[in-house]
Parts: C-alpha cells; structure tokens; sequence
C-alpha cells in the first residue's frame, strides 16, 4: 500500500529536475568511456565546437578515430529543403549518425549552428530533449554555445 502511495505521488509530483532519467534515450554512441568519430562534414567549425562542449566535461573521451580504433560515430551532412529538419543523431547498426541539413545550416547564424550540433552530439550521448530553459536539449534554435547547469547535471549522473 505505501509503495502505491509513493508511486501514485512520484507520478503526480514528475522527475526531480536533476533527473536524467527525465530525457534518456536509452541508447547512445559511447563506446565504453568514449566516442570515436569520423569527419565528413563541411561543417568542422560546429562540429570541433560541439565536440569540444561535451569533451571538457571530461567523463567521456570523444576524440577521432585511428586506424586501430572502432568508428562509434560519423559526422556527414545532407540537404533536404522539403523538411523541418536542421540535424539530426541517429543510431545505427555499425557507426551512429550526426547528420547537418545544408539547406538551414546555411541560413542560421554561427551560433544557432553551434547550438544545433552541439544539441545533436547531446544525442549521441544519451540525452533526449528537453523543456528546461538554458539546456542545449531544449528544442528550438537558440544561439545558446555552452552547457547549461541541468545539462552538466545530467551528463555527471549518467557518464561521471
């Protein structure tokens, strides 16, 4: 009976703003405590930004891949007008996916760009979105160019 209470509450009450739980994807493109990437994308700026965001946290090494490493991550791009899409991460069989849309890439500013890959490389660490304001997993484009402090809350609970 107790349990049902607390449970009934939990429900009412919702996650605990620290709670990573909150927005896991269940699924991610870390390799053990790291991510290894390949770069085909002409947007190296945004990609080293992001890339460099989430690696000064300092759990999860995301570094390039070496010829005797396993690829865990590619960074391409692709051009579609027709969708809404800026990027998007997706898992795959073999390396995930980081994928930067042309078509609005080259019409938002530089940091809008930064935010969306960092957004994206939050992806490929697990993290779904997220209606927190100052989170980089809030939808939205917002030229928002570092971590917020629930979005460092939710990377030391899930990977530190």
């Amino acid at each position: 009976m107790l349990v049902a209470v607390i449970s009934a509450l939990m429900l009412l009450v919702g996650p605990a703003a620290g709670d990573v739980s909150a927005h896991d994807l269940g699924n991610d493109s870390v390799d053990g405590s790291e991510i290894r990437y390949e770069d085909h994308t002409s947007w190296d700026t945004e990609m080293n930004h992001a890339i460099s965001v989430w690696d000064a946290q300092g759990c999860v090494n995301i570094a390039h891949d070496a010829w005797n490493t396993v690829t865990d991550l590619e960074f391409d791009d692709y051009t579609n007008s027709s969708t809404s899409t800026l990027a998007y991460w997706s898992a795959r069989t073999g390396a995930d996916l980081i994928n930067f849309n042309n078509h609005w890439f080259n019409q938002m500013s530089a940091d809008e760009r930064k935010k969306t890959a960092i957004h994206e490389l939050g992806h490929a660490l697990r993290f779904g979105h997220t209606t927190i304001a100052n989170s980089v997993m809030r939808q939205g484009i917002i030229a928002q160019t570092s971590l917020g402090a629930h979005d460092i809350s939710d990377y030391d609970s899930q990977w530190c």
